[in-house]
C-alpha cells in the first residue's frame, strides 16, 4: 500500500498540494472577541489528529500522542471496500477500528470519497445511480455505528482530482448521508465536505450559499496554505469569515488536513508544525488532522522506522506545551513590524508560559518578560533565562515559563 500512496503523493496530489502552498493573504489582526476562541477551555487531546499511512497497522505505535485518526489514502475509501454492487469487504476498517479500541482515547474520522470503477466511469464522477452511494452509506455506518462517529462527506471537492461533476450533486450526496447516518447512530457528527487551497473559502461560500450547510455538524476544511507557517492565520480568518456570513459561525472547525510542504529545509519544517499547532487553536480551530506521520514527503514526522525527525520531536514537545494548557487570546504580533509572535498558555496551578519566535528573519534578541524564569525549546532541552533577560528568537518557537509543569 506504501508504493501505491507515494505514486499518488507524487503525483496529482502532489502538485495540487505544491500548487496550494503559494496562496498569499493579506495580515489580519483577530482580537480575541472575534476570534471564536473558548478562553476557559483547556487545550485537550482531541485536538491533535493524524494522518498515518503505514500498512504495519501502526504496530508499534508512534512514539507521539494523538486523540484522533483520520482514515484516508488507507485503503479504505468507497471504492476500496465496496468492490461491487451490495458486496462489502470491512477487514481493513476493522483492522483500524480494533487498533484504536486498544489505544484507549484515540477515535477515527471516515472520510467519503474515491467512487468504485463498477459505479461509475470515473472515480471523482457521482455514481450513475444514486441507490449505490446511500446502499454504501447505510452499509458503512452499520457495521460501524458505535465505533466511528465522526463522518467526513467528501475531501477537497474543489479539486477534480476528488470531485469532477456539479456541486448541486454533491450536495444531494451530503444531504442523503446526513440523513441516512443519524438515523442509524444518533451520536454520530457529519463532517462538511473539506475544501482545501486558494479556492478552498470561496468553494465553501458556494456551499453554505446552496444550502450545504444545514447537512453538516463541523465545519471543516484543510489548511494548506503556503511555506510560512504563520500564514495560517489569515486562512483560518477567511473561513471564519464565511461561515459566519451564512450563520454557520456556532457550529465546531477542524483543520482535517495540513502538513508542510516537502521543499522547507529542516529548521523550516520544525518552525511549521509548532506554529500552525499555536496559532490554531486559540483561533476557534478544534482539531488539527496532521498529514501526516509516515508520509515520506509531505508533513513527514518519523526520520526511519518509527523513529522521530527533528520535526516529529517538535510535534511532541509542542503537544505537551499545548495540552492542558488555556489559550486566552489568540496568538499576536507584538511589534510594529509584525516580526515577533507571542502566544500565551496557562494553567490552573499559577502555571504561565509564552511562546515567541521571530517570523522569516535571522536571530534576534528578545526581552524575555519578568515573571518568567526558565527557556523551553522544540527539542526539550530546558535552561534559565539570563539575567540580563535577553533570549535569542529566531523562526522556532520557544517557550518561556514561569516554572515547570510538565
Amino acid at each position: 500500500m506504501l508504493d501505491r500512496l507515494t505514486r499518488k503523493r507524487t503525483g496529482c496530489r502532489l502538485i495540487q498540494m505544491l500548487a496550494s502552498f503559494v496562496i498569499t493573504f493579506a495580515p489580519v489582526c483577530v482580537s480575541s472577541a472575534a476570534s471564536g476562541a473558548d478562553s476557559s477551555t483547556p487545550v485537550n487531546s482531541g485536538y491533535f489528529g493524524m494522518h498515518v499511512f503505514s500498512n504495519s497497522l501502526l504496530s508499534p505505535w508512534p512514539p507521539i500522542s494523538f486523540g484522533s485518526l483520520r482514515l484516508w489514502d488507507l485503503g479504505v475509501a468507497w471504492a476500496d471496500i465496496n468492490k461491487s454492487e451490495g458486496v462489502y469487504n470491512f477487514k481493513g476498517l476493522d483492522s483500524y477500528i480494533n487498533l484504536v479500541s486498544a489505544h484507549g482515547g484515540v477515535d477515527l474520522v471516515y472520510t467519503f470519497g474515491h467512487v468504485p470503477s463498477w459505479a461509475s466511469s470515473r472515480s471523482c464522477l457521482p455514481p450513475s445511480n444514486l441507490q449505490y452511494w446511500t446502499d454504501f452509506v447505510r452499509a458503512i455506518v452499520t457495521h460501524a455505528a458505535g465505533k466511528i462517529k465522526y463522518w467526513e462527506v467528501w475531501n477537497e471537492p474543489e479539486s477534480p482530482q476528488f470531485w469532477c461533476s456539479d456541486m448541486s450533486t454533491l450536495i444531494t450526496l451530503q444531504s442523503q448521508a446526513y440523513g441516512i447516518i443519524k438515523s442509524l447512530d444518533r451520536t454520530a457528527m457529519v463532517l462538511m465536505p473539506s475544501t482545501s487551497g486558494s479556492s478552498g473559502p470561496s468553494y465553501m461560500t458556494s456551499l453554505l450559499a446552496a444550502g450545504s450547510g444545514r447537512y453538516g455538524d463541523i465545519m471543516s476544511f484543510h489548511g494548506y496554505v503556503n511555506q510560512s507557517g504563520e500564514s495560517i492565520a489569515p486562512y483560518v480568518g477567511a473561513y471564519k469569515s464565511v461561515l459566519s456570513r451564512y450563520g454557520q459561525g456556532s457550529k465546531p472547525m477542524w483543520d482535517t488536513e495540513a502538513g508542510f510542504p516537502i521543499t522547507l529545509d529542516t529548521d523550516h519544517q520544525v518552525a511549521y508544525v509548532a506554529q500552525y499547532h499555536l496559532l490554531q487553536w486559540p483561533l476557534g480551530v478544534a482539531r488539527f488532522y496532521w498529514y501526516g506521520y509516515d508520509s515520506g514527503d509531505v508533513g513527514g514526522l518519523q526520520s526511519s522506522a518509527n523513529r522521530l525527525s527533528s520535526a516529529g520531536v517538535a510535534y511532541r514537545e509542542v503537544g505537551k506545551w499545548m495540552s492542558g494548557a488555556v489559550m486566552k487570546a489568540p496568538c499576536a504580533q507584538v511589534n510594529s513590524s509584525g516580526v515577533v509572535w507571542t502566544c500565551s498558555l496557562v494553567r490552573a496551578n499559577g502555571y504561565s508560559a509564552l511562546a515567541v519566535w521571530a517570523s522569516g528573519t535571522a536571530p534576534q534578541s528578545y526581552s524575555a518578560p519578568s515573571p518568567y524564569t526558565q527557556q523551553r525549546d522544540l527539542t526539550g532541552a530546558v535552561s534559565k533565562i539570563p539575567q540580563n533577560r535577553a533570549v535569542s528568537i529566531g523562526i522556532k518557537p520557544i517557550l518561556l515559563e514561569t516554572g515547570t509543569a510538565f
